[in-house]
């Protein structure tokens, strides 16, 4: 009996360091077509998303000794065009990818810029709109050029079901 209790808390214990590892700044897969500028309104289970990302870096006179840091806004209307109530639906993080490709920026855990970041529900034929930023406890300085262009895999849960939106392609815009 001792035995089976001892296997099941290993078992136990292995899974959930797994789990606490991917939790958080797990890269959010990208997509198997790269997108365009015709994907900025997506359709899931009825759901209409459109996101709209920004992208810069700050070089203003009063940078970090890490360098310039870098920031994303993320705004996202959504309209249920289902039968159903959504519950409990909230956007978690993003892992930007250099457009037309499948390498990685960063991933990111984003937070709300005002407000929360789930909606607890959203009728039929209801809108709301969420905006986001990154998480800016630590500075993020990557060296990219000005203009360069890339888009969001973003990671969105309700109903306890998750699923993946993607952004178009934005350039990074800078500030002197």
């Amino acid at each position: 009996m001792s035995y089976r209790i001892f296997l099941f808390l290993v078992t136990l214990a292995i899974f959930l360091s797994c789990a606490a590892k991917n939790k958080n700044l797990a890269v959010v897969p990208p997509p198997d077509k790269f997108p365009t500028e015709e994907d900025s309104v997506q359709i899931i289970d009825k759901i209409k998303f459109t996101p709209t990302l920004y992208l810069w870096q700050d070089f203003m006179p009063k940078m970090s000794e890490a360098g310039p840091p870098f920031y994303l806004t993320l705004d996202m209307k959504l309209e249920n065009n289902s039968d159903k109530v959504i519950k409990n639906l909230r956007v978690e993080k993003l892992t930007l990818y250099y457009d037309q490709t499948k390498k990685e920026l960063h991933t990111f855990d984003l937070e709300p810029v005002v407000g929360d970041s789930m909606i607890p529900e959203l009728n039929t034929e209801e809108s709301k709109e969420m905006h986001l930023t990154n998480n800016r406890s630590k500075v993020f300085s990557p060296q990219i050029k000005e203009g360069e262009k890339f888009y969001a895999r973003i990671l969105v849960w309700w109903n306890g079901k998750k699923k993946i939106i993607t952004t178009i392609p934005v350039e990074v815009q800078f500030t002197y």
